[in-house]
């Protein structure tokens, strides 16, 4: 028997499924109301005798999501987690990290955020509202626009979402270099490299991406000597952290024209507080964290825990297991 642990609306949508891969599978559900539950019963967070957990997305939009997170923690019995999240970068998964938990981060997010990316390169790129004031005003106005092709793009954080920014980019006809820790071929990149390269590769580069977990190495990653050395006319896209980016620094920068635009999902401080000079700078476009929220994240999240109970339950090695030494 194995005990699993998850959102009552996630196991709604994949219990079929879940029960199909073994029969041996009890699931114990909670609820937004903070309640635990056992095969029809509601049972105490003491009497959890889970063997897995599953953040699921339900759990980010949960009222109960601390307490699910405080039975993880106090839990003798789990020896893995899946989470919906990329990032690892919060105390809470260091802390069940060093109970001996094996955790497994998700890449459901992925191909969505490498939309959103492309989505926001290209709206800027491209004379919308222009041509959308031009139909409203019916003149038949033609505008130029920039194209991707040709352009040079470096995108910081080569892992799952770095590299469907890259494949997405290179559709585009763009010249693509990653950027990891251990540098090597990628087939969606023209180039591999480490962060030491970037003194080389800024002045050269039309758009950079954060795509890489907040560590201390990245802490404030974009100061002023990294926004003084990007080249005239780029883009800056932050889909990380917030904490990548020096923002006062990257504010300064912003009044002298470089970068030319910023693209920026993520903040120091979230939601961003109406107060923030980023709402009305008419160099930034500002969006709430949403990268992920698209229309397939969810199903592919579900799919990716299926998969990794069935290698859980068959002792093989799990899809995108977390290396504590970098959490």
């Amino acid at each position: 028997m194995t005990q699993i642990l998850l959102h009552d609306n996630a196991y709604t949508r994949i219990k079929d499924q879940l029960h199909a891969i073994s029969d041996d599978i009890v699931p114990v559900t909670f609820k937004d109301d903070g309640t635990f539950w056992q095969e029809g019963k509601a049972i105490e967070m003491e009497a959890l005798k889970a063997d897995a957990a599953w953040m699921s997305n339900d759990f980010f939009r949960s009222d109960a999501s601390r307490t699910f997170a405080i039975a993880v923690l106090k839990s003798e019995t789990i020896s893995w987690m899946q989470t919906a999240s990329a990032g690892l970068d919060n105390d809470f998964f260091k802390n069940v990290m060093e109970k001996g938990v094996r955790i497994s981060n998700s890449d459901a997010q992925a191909r969505a955020i490498a939309e959103f990316v492309m989505a926001q390169v290209i709206d800027h790129y491209q004379p919308t509202e222009e041509r959308r004031e031009a139909q409203r005003s019916r003149k038949w106005k033609r505008f130029g626009f920039r194209e991707i092709y040709k352009t040079r793009w470096t995108i910081i954080g080569f892992g799952n979402i770095g590299s469907e920014i890259g494949k997405r980019a290179r559709g585009f006809d763009a010249h693509v270099t990653g950027i990891r820790r251990t540098p090597g071929d990628h087939p969606y990149a023209d180039a591999m490299t480490t962060l030491d390269a970037l003194p080389t590769l800024l002045p050269e580069s039309d758009v950079v991406v954060l795509a890489c977990p907040l560590t201390a190495a990245t802490t404030s990653l974009v100061d002023a000597g990294f926004l003084a050395a990007m080249k005239d006319g780029s883009t800056l896209v932050n889909i990380g952290r917030g904490g990548l980016v020096d923002e006062a620094a990257l504010l300064a920068s912003l009044d002298q024209g470089k970068p030319d635009h910023a693209i920026l999902d993520v903040f120091a401080i979230e939601p961003l507080p109406e107060q923030s000079p980023f709402w009305v700078h008419d160099r930034v476009a500002v969006s709430a964290h949403t990268s992920a929220f698209g229309s397939g994240t969810r199903d592919r999240g579900d799919e990716l825990f299926l998969e990794n109970v069935e290698k859980f339950l068959g002792g093989d090695p799990l899809r995108n297991e977390v290396d504590p030494s970098r959490v």
